[in-house]
């Protein structure tokens, strides 16, 4: 029976509307060297390939959000880069909209917000699915 190896780090590397081929071709091009390195030079021998799916709709916070808890959209509910805050979780019990699309709020921070440790996210989504950085605290991992 063979061993089965638990690495002592693991780098999540999760580039925003990067295509995994595109990735793949630079990796094979030597454009991105530094990444590349870490990767295990251009067969990424370092890494897992993973074939990848997005969620649909492929849009920022509902994709990270499937990403990071392993919920689809209609589990987690959050459907795209604008969020509703009706019952004012994080605003003291006041409604708030979130959004991360330029144009809509210049407060750059609530982008952030919403997924750090007390953001929106944090407060709205089911303590019944862990988080990929629960599941690593679980395990007596650091992650952030």
């Amino acid at each position: 029976m063979a061993t089965r190896l638990i690495p002592s780090r693991l780098l999540i590397i999760d580039i925003d509307g990067l295509r995994q081929d595109v990735f793949s071709r630079s990796l094979q091009d030597g454009s991105i060297p530094n990444l590349s390195r870490l990767a295990g030079g251009a067969q990424a021998v370092n890494g897992a390939h993973l074939q990848v799916t997005s969620t649909a709709p492929s849009i920022t916070f509902c994709a990270q959000t499937t990403i990071f808890t392993g919920l689809q959209p209609n589990e987690h509910g959050v459907a795209g880069n604008q969020i509703f805050d009706r019952f004012g979780t994080t605003n003291h019990g006041k409604p708030r909209f979130y959004a991360l699309m330029w144009g809509i709020t210049l407060a750059i921070k609530d982008a952030v917000e919403v997924f750090v440790e007390e953001g929106l996210l944090s407060k709205v989504l089911s303590r019944q699915q862990p988080t990929l950085y629960e599941l690593a605290a679980q395990h007596g991992m650091v992650s952030w």
